[in-house]
């Protein structure tokens, strides 16, 4: 008997040593060995003596990896939290692990459940169990490597059960290789399988994938929420349909798409986020958006006319913070005067050197709205601007510029 010390947790361990009986067979050689003789088909007996000596010695290490095997069992059965916690507590601790994981972001949620199966047997068996462990896919698709990402996407699935699945879809390479027509569909075949099971999906979406996703037709029961954007961000002139018919969906984020090719419940939405878009486009989105909240635009150039201006303001009652990130050479005047928000709390704009105050006043008198939060990137306010936009503004409690 042995004791030893666990390099992990300190506990004393105490393990019966393998006694090995040897008749003698698997010895390779005596004490003192004798030349091999070359004589006529030596070389033949010799290799069949080895290969006869190999065998034993395989066995051997079999037994031994065996019984290697039944003492880590043993050893885990012995650990205290094994031994006192039932398999109903060990699930939500193991629960409480992968969501904390998943929300911040410090390790995807594909490591959780793995990691709790490389533990032991017992702890396998329980997380393999666990619908909830696995309705958080984060996969960096491989373009050498997406049928066996897809296959193992497929064991993943199974064991998601009925559970709601949350889906995030990145690249591992570099995006523009997934321009050409012959880019895999393996991995997003599988998940279009099950988007009657999609709560939550962010992903890139190259032009080869559109064939696909045209299978899902209405079948979108639970989404809430989708980013989506090009391969390589990189504007696609195709209508995009799919989730056109989401009856939960109410946020949504897309990049360098034109705003008349997206299809999307717009009278749903309570967060919209669109990136590269023109200010027409802007506008038209929030007419379309009449539940909007919260809205975020990202790069937003000069008037493009894909949408007339129009010749009032265009006026959304719900819509609570607004932030604005202008491209170069972009004015803010053409957005904010064709705006009435009576409900805007939170103003966030980034722009290169312009005048913006007396365009704000106007926003904020016109819309008559309770105003408390206003963030400037990149302009530079004169102290008596800034004065007269206090006086203008009652209700504002922070205002920053940078």
């Amino acid at each position: 008997m042995v004791l030893s010390v666990c390099r992990r947790c300190a506990t004393t361990i105490v393990n019966n040593v393998l006694s090995i009986e040897r008749d003698g067979s698997d010895v390779l050689c005596d004490a003192d060995p004798v030349a091999p003789s070359f004589g006529a088909g030596a070389p033949d007996i010799q290799r069949a003596n080895l290969d006869a000596e190999i065998d034993v010695v395989d066995q051997l290490i079999f037994k031994l990896r065996m019984e290697r095997a039944r003492l880590c069992r043993k050893r885990n059965t012995l650990s205290p939290i094994s031994l006192s916690l039932p398999p109903e507590i060990l699930s939500e601790i193991f629960l409480y692990a992968g969501l904390s994981n998943f929300s911040s972001k410090l390790e995807s949620p594909n490591v959780v459940p793995l990691l709790l199966g490389k533990v032991c047997t017992a702890w396998r068996q329980i997380a393999w169990s666990m619908s909830e462990l696995w309705s958080c896919i984060d996969i960096r698709l491989s373009r050498k490597r997406s049928d066996t990402q897809a296959s193992l996407l497929r064991e993943w699935l199974e064991r998601s059960g009925h559970r709601p699945l949350s889906i995030s879809l990145t690249s591992e390479n570099d995006e523009y290789i997934w321009r050409d027509a012959l880019t895999p569909t393996a991995v997003i075949s599988e998940l279009v399988s099950v988007c009657y099971k999609w709560q939550k999906i962010d992903l890139f979406l190259p032009e080869a994938w559109y064939e696909c996703l045209s299978k899902i037709g209405n079948h979108l029961p639970l989404l809430t929420s989708v980013t989506v954007h090009p391969s390589a961000n990189e504007f696609i002139p195709r209508p995009m349909h799919v989730f056109s018919e989401a009856p939960l969906l109410h946020e949504a984020s897309f990049s360098h798409y034109y705003l008349h090719d997206v299809s999307l419940p717009w009278g749903q939405l309570t967060k919209l986020t669109a990136k590269c878009i023109s200010t027409d486009e802007c506008l038209e989105a929030i007419q379309r958006s009449t539940q909007l909240a919260d809205c975020h635009f990202e790069d937003v150039y000069p008037p493009e006319d894909q949408f007339p201006l129009p010749s009032s303001p265009v006026v959304n009652q719900h819509l609570k913070i607004l932030r604005v990130v202008l491209s170069t050479g972009t004015m803010i005047a053409p957005l904010l005067d064709r705006l009435t928000l009576p409900s805007l709390r939170s103003l966030e704009i980034s722009l290169a050197e312009q005048s913006v105050c007396e365009t704000l006043v106007t926003l904020v008198e016109r819309s008559s709205c309770p105003l408390e939060r206003v963030d400037l990137f990149g302009a530079t306010i004169q102290e008596e601007d800034m004065i007269s936009f206090l006086k203008a503004v009652p209700t504002l409690r922070e205002i920053t510029s940078h």
